[in-house]
This record gives structure tokens, C-alpha cells and sequence, in this order.
């Protein structure tokens, strides 16, 4: 006769010997994964090394630093062995615009002047330009938008080939007169500064 309220014993004892027979994980495993994270960390550094220094550059300048010296030592040993391309950031905020001034002339023949920084401590791509030309009463009367080769200046010394390539190098200003010809009524213009 078996009691109600009394445990199997032997069957606990089973299921406790199937719970110590657990493995716990081996050096190679360990080792293995150990080096599939760095073989990631690899490669995110490869793939994504244009993004990460221009992450790099808008942090904090106290750190800054450090993390430049870092990461330019780890993408110069990646380089070493893989082929690398710099390209330059696409960001609108990273430039700022120091001056801007459209002398409307009389005649139909105006000049833009304009005085743009990179603020980044890295290369950026140059931006186009979009000038909006506004009447008297601040209505929207024309619209022009200037890419790179349009308003950069000829002593950049860049080709018009090569202004893609070429960024604007690191904390870097341009200044540039565009000549223009404006409708009559002009009287206003407001500046932006974009990559369409």
C-alpha cells in the first residue's frame, strides 16, 4: 500500500542525476566565440570605418581625442590589409554659414557672397547651396539650387571630377563670390545649405 502524501523517491533521484549531467561550455567553445566577436568587430570597423569617424568627431572634445588616436590605429591596421576608401560625410550640420550678403544690383546682374565653415574635425562632403529670392513682400518669387561645381571658387583646386571625392578637409572655411542674374522684383533671399 502506498501513502498519498509520500514522495517517489527513486524517480526524484533520477530527475536530479539528469540535472548535474548539465555541460558546461569548453575552451573551444569560449575561444570560438571570443573570435567570431572580433572577427564582427572587424568587420563593423571595415564597413562602417567613414561612419565611425564622423561619429568620432562629433563627440565631446574631451574625449575626442583619445578616441581619434584609437580608432585611427585600428583602421590603419585594418588598411594595411584590405583596401580602404575615404569618403567624405554627407551632414548639412556640420557646416555653418559665417557670411552671406546678395548685393541686388539694378541692373539684372547681382552677386551672392558667401562664407561657409565645416565645423567637424574630419572631412565633409561639399553641400549645395539653395538661394531663394524673395519680393518685396517676402513671397517666394524664385528658386535656384547650386551644387558644388556651380559655387565653389576656382583656387579650391579641385577638378569638377573630383569634388565628389574631395571634401572639405577639417575645420576648414570657403568663401566664394557667385554672380547671379536676379528677376526685377528681388528684394529679399534667404540661404540653406543641403545635399539633394
Amino acid at each position: 500500500m502506498r501513502w498519498l502524501g509520500l514522495p517517489n523517491r527513486p524517480a526524484q533521484k533520477k530527475t536530479l542525476n539528469k540535472a548535474s549531467t548539465h555541460q558546461t561550455p569548453t575552451w573551444a567553445s569560449v575561444t570560438a566565440a571570443i573570435l567570431l566577436s572580433l572577427c564582427v568587430l572587424l568587420q563593423i570597423s571595415y564597413l562602417g570605418r567613414n561612419a565611425i569617424a564622423h561619429l568620432i568627431a562629433k563627440t565631446p572634445e574631451s574625449i575626442r581625442s583619445p578616441l581619434q588616436i584609437t580608432f585611427i590605429h585600428i583602421d590603419e591596421t585594418i588598411c594595411g590589409y584590405l583596401p580602404c576608401e575615404n569618403i567624405p560625410i554627407q551632414d548639412f550640420s556640420a557646416w555653418a554659414i559665417e557670411f552671406a550678403n546678395l548685393q541686388i544690383g539694378h541692373s539684372k546682374q547681382s552677386q551672392l557672397q558667401l562664407q561657409i565653415r565645416n565645423k567637424l574635425a574630419i572631412a565633409v562632403a561639399w553641400p549645395s547651396i539653395e538661394l531663394s529670392i524673395t519680393d518685396a513682400n517676402d513671397t517666394l518669387i524664385a528658386q535656384r539650387l547650386m551644387t558644388p561645381k556651380e559655387w565653389l571658387p576656382d583656387d579650391v583646386g579641385i577638378s569638377s571630377e573630383n569634388i565628389a571625392a574631395h571634401g572639405a578637409q577639417a575645420n576648414s572655411e570657403i568663401s566664394s563670390n557667385i554672380n547671379l542674374t536676379l528677376p526685377e522684383e528681388s528684394a529679399g533671399y534667404r540661404i540653406r545649405i543641403l545635399y539633394p
